[in-house]
């Protein structure tokens, strides 16, 4: 395959982004995942063994967790990767929320990140994420984290894909989502 080249450049752009995390979508990653995409429209439909895969919404503290895409690129292999990182944090420790990152750890899943600028970006696309690290605790004052911090991680060949926001359907009774094909 041949290199591509740089075409354009990148320009500073407007201030009117923000930083930041709303809140994350987890499902458990079919073996036989189907991901469509198109280069103009990033994501456009999801699904595993045939079937519409639906994401469990995931809420955490209010400005505590975040999505990060690092770059892990060998220069004497000539090879690109990227390792993306969700952390999250949760309140309260509790036996739901304690049983929940236990399911999470067992599986690959794929994570779907909607940020504070609206956008949506699925993480874990071909080799699923899975739980790295975390830990739970009571804190030692009274205004610590008494609650869970968890670290997700998958490892790409390509960055995190984008999600076109049109083919998102979020159920308002359950909170759950759906990527429709």
């Amino acid at each position: 395959m041949a290199c591509t080249t740089i075409t354009q450049g990148i320009s500073r752009g407007c201030r009117d982004n923000a930083g930041g995390v709303y809140q994350f979508y987890i499902a458990t990653r079919p073996i036989n995942t189907v991901v469509y995409t198109d280069n103009i429209n990033g994501i456009t439909g999801i699904e595993g063994d045939g079937t519409e895969i639906m994401f469990y919404p995931f809420i955490p503290n209010k400005n505590s967790s975040d999505f990060t895409e690092n770059y892990q690129v060998s220069l004497e292999n000539g090879t690109v990767g990227y390792e993306q990182v969700v952390t999250m944090i949760f309140s309260k420790m509790e036996v739901a929320k304690a049983n929940n990152i236990k399911m999470i750890a067992q599986n690959s899943m794929l994570v779907i990140i909607k940020d504070k600028n609206g956008n949506f970006f699925l993480m874990g696309e071909n080799d699923g994420a899975e739980l790295s690290g975390g830990n739970s605790g009571t804190g030692k004052v009274l205004t610590d984290l008494n609650g869970y911090n968890i670290t997700l991680t998958a490892m790409e060949g390509d960055q995190a894909s984008q999600i076109n926001f049109d083919n998102i359907n979020i159920d308002s009774t359950d909170g759950t989502l759906e990527v429709m094909a």
